[in-house]
């Protein structure tokens, strides 16, 4: 309430034969009261706003846009002032016509500018409502993207750990596992046929090759030089066909 509500103000006329302007933007003609339309009401607020300040602004409002009609000033006054000017009845309707068609014109005006007034507001509201919609949006999508890069380096150290522990694994290997004798390789095979130990020899070297190639894609990969992607195609390829090579090696004999 009063003083954190607009009070209620109403505008009555001083003759009583005074009308009120039908569809006045400020007053209904009907009750006389002063419509929240009125700048200072709309925009109350507490300690700003004060019963001097919408007294000013209700009688700048309504010298603007006057409230009354033009005939309810009275016939006796209208008749003084046309017989001290001198005017005729003609020119007397004229000007009270002319009178008639400003107050109407400004009375349009007026709710012209109440109703653009409050298209502006809900226009600011709307655009409001949606900037923070965007704000929440933008801020999902940072908050996503940095969990994605978060991801992304937790990935690349993963990938480098078992790159490094590859690489001791194959060290451990090389290490631990004992080089082949060629001459015990070859010796079971001495004896085989002539027909067959040419084959052997064949599938038993491209075995040995895929061994060796397989090594320096390893290295290569160790050194960053070939991806890891790289690397598993070729050695699927290569490990295939040493298969092929190991079991046609096996037939030989």
């Amino acid at each position: 309430e009063y003083p954190y509500r607009p009070p209620l103000v109403f505008a009555f006329p001083a003759a009583p034969s005074a009308a009120l302007v039908p569809d006045h933007p400020f007053v209904d003609h009907r009750t006389g009261r002063v419509h929240r339309t009125l700048p200072y009401l709309e925009g109350w607020s507490v300690p700003r706003s004060s019963l001097a300040g919408l007294v000013r602004s209700l009688v700048a409002a309504l010298r603007m846009c006057h409230p009354l009609t033009t005939a309810s000033f009275g016939f006796a006054a209208g008749d003084a002032r046309t017989t001290r000017a001198g005017a005729t009845p003609v020119e007397e309707e004229r000007r009270r016509m002319h009178a008639v068609l400003v107050d109407e014109l400004a009375a349009r005006l007026g709710r012209d500018a109440a109703a653009f007034r409050g298209g502006v507001d809900e226009d600011i509201h709307a655009m409001s409502s949606m900037q923070a919609g965007l704000r929440t949006r933008g801020d999902a999508m940072g908050r996503a993207v940095r969990d994605l890069e978060e991801e992304r380096t937790r990935l690349e150290r993963a990938v480098t750990a078992s790159l490094a522990h590859r690489g001791k694994l194959l060290a451990w290997l090389h290490k631990t596992s004992p080089a082949p004798d060629p001459g015990v390789a070859l010796a079971p095979h001495a004896a085989a046929g002539r027909g067959d130990a040419p084959r052997w020899l064949e599938s038993k070297a491209a075995e040995l090759a895929a061994d060796d190639a397989i090594d320096t894609l390893g290295r290569a990969l160790e050194n960053g030089e070939l991806s890891f992607q790289e690397y598993i195609k070729r050695v699927k390829i290569l490990a295939r066909e040493q298969f092929f090579h190991c079991y046609a090696a096996s037939k030989s004999t």
